[in-house]
């Protein structure tokens, strides 16, 4: 996804696609953002907003019930229809650069798994956390 301006993205926090206000706005420097969260409950555990993956002060505050994180680089209105993450993935990282473009990750514990796909103008990006079984590891 590229931008022609970027700005200092903003998150809110939702529980099932519905916005629990405030919007958050990165602080001065900060390029992505990580959230860890338990894929068996569907809670956040820790977000932090990050530059170039080094934490920036203390972890985001975490509204009680969010279940889905949506952040927007020029804004977040309207949210899109949220992400699920693959099994495995328990967490996810999200980077924006001066010249505007923007890239996701789905990792497990901090180690990217896969990209997360992002057509070229999107304004806008959402997670769904929500419970689910997860594969039982074979070893």
């Amino acid at each position: 996804m590229k931008e022609d301006k970027p700005k200092q993205p903003k998150i809110i926090f939702t529980k099932d696609g519905k916005p629990l206000p405030p919007p958050i706005p990165a602080p001065p420097g900060a390029n992505d953002v990580h959230a860890i969260f338990d894929p068996t409950t569907g809670k956040f555990i820790k977000v932090f907003w990050t530059k170039n993956g080094d934490i920036l002060g203390d972890p985001i505050p975490i509204p009680k019930g969010a279940n889905d994180l949506g952040l927007g680089i020029n804004g977040i209105d309207p949210l899109p229809p949220p992400r699920t993450a693959p099994p495995g993935a328990n967490d996810f990282e999200i980077i924006w650069r001066e010249d505007g473009t923007v890239e996701a990750w789905w990792t497990r514990d901090g180690q990217r798994m896969e990209p997360i796909p992002l057509r070229a103008g999107d304004q806008s990006i959402h997670f769904s956390i929500k419970e689910r079984a997860e594969p039982k590891d074979p070893s």
